[in-house]
């Protein structure tokens, strides 16, 4: 993986902190098979193993810790799958940033972040409310998923409705969408 940019965090994966204007090679060697990029830090899979670097503000990296200019793996005990999402956050109006990812047997696991929106914090732990997730997304306080059914869920922040529950409700579990017409 080339990452380039804003590098104050390390979120460039090249054990600097210096900002760079071309592309340059994350240490370590690893080849991602999906990456997912969220405010100063980065996630990727690598075979079957997640890894963040970057910022670690909340916990982003998987553990309690300082800030990482190189891929930290995040113990999950896991195999995990090629799912990933990260949220992009806000240092500057304390947004939490978190992550999440799905295991082999698609499960939702999440990291970072703030308990307050998402039973998250610094180690992997399990998110639930949805099964067989084959794929995430988030947004700055929340996360949805797809599962192989079809159906979506979502979690967290509920203030302008985007969990799609036809309220305004927070959810600290994956809750159903709402779907109209069934």
């Amino acid at each position: 993986a080339y990452c380039w940019g804003l590098n104050d965090q390390g979120q460039n994966g090249n054990d600097d902190t210096d900002d760079v204007d071309a592309p340059v090679a994350v240490a370590g060697g690893l080849t991602f098979d999906v990456l997912a990029p969220g405010d100063r830090f980065v996630c990727g899979v690598s075979g079957d193993d997640v890894w963040c670097w970057g910022a670690n503000r909340q916990g982003e990296l998987g553990s309690a810790g300082a800030a990482s200019a190189v891929p930290v793996r995040v113990a999950t005990g896991r195999e995990m799958s090629r799912t990933l999402a990260t949220s992009m956050g806000a240092s500057t109006i304390a947004v939490p940033a978190f992550a999440c990812a799905t295991d082999s047997g698609r499960n939702t696991f999440c990291w970072g972040g703030d308990a307050a929106v998402l039973p998250t914090g610094g180690a992997p732990s399990f998110l639930n409310g949805a099964s067989n997730v084959r794929a995430l997304t988030a947004g700055s306080q929340h996360l949805c998923a797809i599962g192989v059914s079809g159906y979506a869920w979502c979690g967290g922040a509920n203030g302008n409705g985007q969990l799609g529950t036809g309220d305004h409700v927070p959810a600290n579990v994956l809750v159903p969408v709402h779907r109209s017409g069934g």
